[in-house]
């Protein structure tokens, strides 16, 4: 009879996957592909440790190391995602490191059921038994490694920023809040009297696909708002130029 056997899953949680990424990044900095074995030797594991060949795997699962060749000629290189969390300075990092924890299947398939509101270990050890065909020590096994990697990865901060709630305002509603697609991540700017202050870039979608990019403070005051509307429509007549040419664009210049 065969054994029973429980869904793939990461073998080890996601910081001590990148805890390995960093181990064979400063091994192997020049990111050529690198040996299966001297990956492991990287490590301190034999070639055939039960470990070692779990570690691999896992590290494959979050999207951290990707394989080429078959058998003994098997080599590894380390991702872009990988390089997004362990390299200095990377502007990526959170969202990479949220890409890695949801990349093992079952991961993002209880991550989308439950969000951050995991039920009990008794719970959730029924739920991979019975309705995912965990085994008892798989279930047991795969939920210290979940548990670990959502608190690792701040799984649950990001599902609270994606939501809006925080100190984030609400963003706007009807057509502008569609109109709204591309504001960029708040950046330290210098401002003309020297000192500096966190502004964001509004990328506005018009006519035609052109763009309006706005460059505007973080926090705006009412004051501020109703200044920028009004200096808007002030400069109404100098901003729109030959609205009739505009307007044939707009149409397709088929006349119909």
């Amino acid at each position: 009879m065969a054994k029973a056997r429980s869904p793939n899953y990461p073998g080890v949680s996601l910081e001590e996957a990148v805890r390995l990424v960093e181990q064979l990044h400063d091994a192997e900095p020049h990111q050529h592909p690198v040996p299966k074995n001297t990956i492991l030797e990287h490590w301190n594991y034999t070639p055939k440790s039960s470990t070692g060949l779990v570690s691999l795997a896992a590290l494959n699962k979050f999207g951290l190391l990707d394989f080429e060749g078959r058998g003994e000629d098997r080599k590894g290189r380390l991702t872009d995602r990988a390089l997004d969390i362990v390299l200095p300075e990377s502007p990526r990092q959170k969202a990479a490191l949220r890409e890695a924890a949801l990349a093992p299947g079952i991961h993002a398939n209880l991550w989308e059921e439950f969000k951050a509101k995991l039920p009990t270990d008794s719970t959730l050890r029924y739920t991979l038994i019975r309705e995912k065909g965990f085994t008892q020590t798989g279930a047991e096994e795969f939920i210290k490694q979940f548990r670990a990697t959502i608190e690792f990865a701040n799984l649950a901060a990001s599902e609270s920023e994606s939501n809006g709630s925080g100190d984030s305002q609400e963003p706007p509603q009807g057509e502008l809040g569609k109109a709204l697609v591309g504001v960029s991540q708040p950046k330290q700017r210098e401002n003309a009297m020297g000192a500096e202050a966190a502004v964001r870039d509004l990328t506005i979608p018009l006519s035609g696909g052109r763009m309006a990019i706005l460059r505007a403070p973080v926090t705006l005051t009412k004051a501020d708002h109703k200044f920028l509307t009004d200096y808007l429509t002030l400069m109404r007549d100098a901003l729109i130029a030959a609205p009739e040419a505009s307007e044939a664009e707009d149409d397709g210049g088929n006349g119909e």
